[in-house]
């Protein structure tokens, strides 16, 4: 699991992901493709269904990627 895109419209800003079979920290960021502006929206730890929601209107592409933080 490297990282999971997913694109959602002015219709949908909401989307919820099953993160069941994760099991290490998330990092989570947001893209606008229409501005090019990528948005940092912190580190997720839970594991089954997430629920996120676009920080801003139109086109959106949620990123999840395995967090290299360290404690």
């Amino acid at each position: 699991f490297r990282a999971w895109v997913t694109s959602l419209n002015m219709f949908h800003r909401s989307i919820t992901v099953d993160l069941g079979m994760t099991s290490n920290p998330m990092t989570v960021e947001w893209f606008n493709p229409m501005t090019g502006e990528t948005r940092a929206a912190g580190t997720i730890t839970s594991r089954g269904k997430q629920a996120f929601t676009a920080p801003f209107r139109g086109d959106a592409v949620l990123y999840l990627a395995p967090s290299h933080a360290t404690s």
